[in-house]
């Protein structure tokens, strides 16, 4: 019966041990398990605040050892899009950021034809690490030229089409077919 006793003890020491060591060597760990974080989760239902930022950069225990480059690479983010594209530019910017951005905080160029909304402007300026900036370029840019010929433009796009080149068909790969761009 004593050798019962001494494994249980054996075991919950153990335990207790891995826990105060995991808590000490990870942050998220022991936020996580806090007792605020812990007596916060048993809040009645009615009494829930919405965060004030829309997203909150999340704090990362860094898996990746690699060290920085010897030279970063000369670079932004230029991104073609509209207000109406925020929730698709949300979850790419996540993304992006989780898996890239965070090592190298390269800057964001939006582009739009139309001034981008202040909301547009919170949510991607709150998932950047990097600097973000917003560009109007002239609705007329984004038309086909003038003086392009018509006829040898549709035979190069049938060509383009045949050889299996994304987008090929397209007489124009600007804002009018209704899906953001990075370029």
């Amino acid at each position: 019966m004593m050798t019962v006793t001494r494994y249980v003890f054996l075991v919950v020491a153990l335990l207790i041990s891995l826990h105060y060591i995991l808590s000490i060597t990870h942050e998220d760990y022991g936020r996580a398990t806090s007792l605020s974080n812990l007596t916060n989760k048993w809040k009645p239902a009615g009494k829930w605040d919405p965060p004030e930022k829309p997203y909150s950069k999340p704090n990362y225990i860094d898996e990746d050892t690699r060290p920085p480059p010897a030279r970063k690479a000369n670079a932004t983010f230029v991104i073609l899009a509209r207000n109406g594209d925020l929730n698709g530019i949300v979850d790419s910017m996540r993304q992006l950021e989780d898996r890239f951005n965070r090592h190298y905080h390269y800057p964001y160029v939006f582009l739009n034809e139309q001034p981008f909304s202040d909301e547009f402007k919170k949510w991607t300026s709150n998932i950047a690490s990097g600097t973000v900036e917003f560009g109007l370029i002239p609705k007329e840019d984004w038309e086909q030229p003038a003086h392009i010929d018509e006829n040898k433009a549709s035979l190069a796009r049938e060509q383009m089409v045949k050889d299996s080149v994304i987008y090929g068909g397209k007489a124009f790969l600007g804002l009018g077919n209704n899906r953001p761009h990075i370029l």
